[in-house]
């Protein structure tokens, strides 16, 4: 699972945002995010008992998703950080949930690859 947010997200936001997104079926394995959001990111990690992915911009630029954003890419310097999060970490896997935005919180979710 990738996540990105604004500086201004909380852990509480992110995770009740995970809440809504994740079936009550699938396990999360992993947050991923980019190093900037690397506390958010463990903290959201730590409160789902999961280990927590951090990627440098450039290893997230070098993967291709479905929704860029020119204002991600303003803002971090990469078109995508949740979906490219999610890809990255997941070993390639495909999304099954493109990015998701809720009050400066973004999640995307993907399949682990075989």
């Amino acid at each position: 699972m990738g996540i990105g947010a604004s500086s201004a997200a909380t852990v509480l936001e992110c995770l009740e945002l995970v809440g809504s997104l994740v079936r009550s079926s699938w396990t999360v394995s992993a947050v991923a995010t980019i190093e900037a959001k690397r506390t958010l990111g463990g903290s959201v990690a730590d409160a789902l008992g999961v280990r927590c992915s951090v990627f440098t911009a450039d290893e997230l630029a070098s993967i291709v998703v479905p929704d860029p954003s020119s204002r991600v890419r303003a803002a971090v310097g990469v078109s995508s950080v949740a979906e490219a999060a999610a890809i990255r970490g997941s070993g390639g896997g495909p999304l099954v949930v493109g990015k998701t935005s809720r009050r400066g919180v973004t999640v995307a979710i993907a399949c682990q690859a075989d």
